[in-house]
């Protein structure tokens, strides 16, 4: 059987960091004895179906099999491939499930499993499933990369380089392995090892827009900004719609914008969901959020129940600060991993999965008081925030909030992907809509132990607000 038929990631995947990308699997003779010449041309037109991204067709073809053969698991396999490639990540697992029933050595089916399960975030889990696979097929680079994946993914760099090491002694010149290499090197800390491994991955395949990523990643985080931006144009000349790598090409390129993507917000927070408390409150003695919950509390009238919004809630930092004051919680964020780490502190009365200024603009609810906390420093117009957030205000409500701050005026996209915005912005954005209360300047965190400068703003709703 074609390994690689189980691992086919789908488009759209995680690709800065994705496992290594594979097909879907051929039907063979040990796998097809008996099976009738119509149902073996079913799988191979699926399998057809699959390798164009034809994943809906392809699954309709696998059914048939399935009905005709229930004990033939390669279609199932091939079905959760198709699944997954769809987004329908559950029934997905349910496929694979029911093929390793029919055959538990099955290695492609152990590595899709493992796909899967990265995909829903569920890392040890993946990493068992990976290391079924390598077991089952220890002579298999792309088995080797895959377990070392799920390692890097559930925070254990340290395990993963033994298990990169395995796969390059197959396979010297495996460029999927090297990605992950890379990868693991930087977060261990090994910052030469790790660029030389990216850049040696980029080279054998300068076409593996993956491999671009993870070196376009590293050499920002060196500061080595001309290269990484003509690194990331590289990526870009291979999917010009790509428009993370587009937000990133602005950032390090210097050109303006209006906002960041939201596929690059949710990457950005869905990678670092797991390790963001700690890092965040630890590491950068972030501050934001303290700050701007502390400040709308103090705000609100005392003892009234008040009806708060958080928007870009993340993990519910604000949350402890908030609950006490509020009659109602609500927290919307674009990082389904960080509403999950959110759910986890049981203070919201709901959480949605939404880009804020949209939930706003939909939202049938009013509220007494936004709060927002190191969030609209990923946009840079921010006039579309304040009347959508005077739009689900009620008169006199209070919207608290900090962005990172700059002297010049308007505001400017950094190489961090960020934005800073000056005072005037924010004064020209709220006219008409608020009234300044407080405007201070304050420490947001730190980062390589120098300040991060910003603005702690609450703003009132006027009366007569035109929105």
């Amino acid at each position: 059987m074609d390994e690689a038929s189980a691992a086919m990631a789908p488009p759209g995947a995680d690709r800065a960091s994705s496992p290594p990308p594979g097909q879907a699997a051929s039907p063979q003779a040990p796998q097809t004895g008996g099976i009738p010449d119509e149902i073996r041309a079913k799988v191979e037109d699926g399998t057809a179906l699959l390798r164009q991204g034809l994943f809906a067709e392809a699954a309709d073809l696998f059914g048939d099999a399935i009905a005709a053969r229930p004990d033939w698991p390669m279609p199932y396999n091939n079905l959760a491939v198709a699944l997954r490639g769809m987004g329908r990540l559950e029934e997905a697992l349910l496929a694979c499930a029911a093929a390793l029933r029919h055959r538990p050595d099955y290695p492609e089916a152990f590595a899709n499993l493992a796909r899967i399960l990265l995909a829903l975030g569920r890392y040890r889990d993946a990493a068992i499933a990976a290391e079924q696979a390598a077991r089952l097929r220890p002579d298999h680079t792309a088995m080797h990369a895959l377990r070392a994946m799920a390692l890097l993914k559930d925070k254990a760099p340290g395990e993963s380089l033994p298990v990169c090491r395995t796969a390059l002694a197959l396979d010297p010149a495996g460029v999927e392995v090297l990605t992950v290499l890379a990868q693991a090197l930087d977060a261990v800390g090994r910052p030469a090892e790790a660029l030389s491994a990216a850049r040696r991955g980029a080279a054998l395949v300068p076409s593996r827009r993956e491999s671009l990523i993870v070196l376009g990643s590293l050499l920002t985080d060196r500061n080595l900004r001309d290269e990484a931006l003509a690194v990331y144009r590289r990526a870009m000349e291979l999917d010009p719609n790509d428009t993370v790598l587009a937000h990133l090409v602005h950032a390090i390129g210097g050109t303006n914008s209006a906002k960041a993507p939201e596929a690059y917000v949710a990457n950005v927070f869905d990678s670092y969901a797991d390790r963001f408390d700690e890092h965040l409150v630890k590491t950068l003695q972030y501050k934001a959020h303290e700050i701007v919950a502390q400040a709308a509390v103090a705000a609100l009238p005392p003892d009234t129940g008040a009806r708060i919004l958080d928007i870009g809630c993340g993990t519910g930092l604000c949350g402890p600060t908030l609950r006490p004051a509020a009659a109602r919680l609500v927290g919307v964020d674009l990082s389904a991993r960080m509403l999950d780490k959110a759910r986890d502190r049981n203070l919201y009365d709901a959480l949605a999965r939404a880009e804020l200024v949209q939930f706003m603009a939909e939202t049938d609810e009013r509220f007494d008081a936004i709060v927002s906390a190191d969030v609209l420093c990923y946009f840079g117009d921010l006039t579309e925030v304040f009347r959508a957030a005077a739009g689900v205000l009620e008169p006199g409500g209070l919207l608290a909030f900090t962005v990172e701050r700059q002297e010049e005026p308007g505001y400017r996209l950094t190489a961090s992907g960020r934005y800073v915005h000056g005072l005037d912005h924010l004064r020209d954005g709220a006219r008409g809509l608020f009234r300044a209360r407080t405007i201070d300047n304050v420490i947001l965190r730190t980062e390589a132990s120098v300040p991060v400068h910003g603005y702690l703003c609450v703003f009132q709703r006027l009366r007569h607000a035109v929105h």
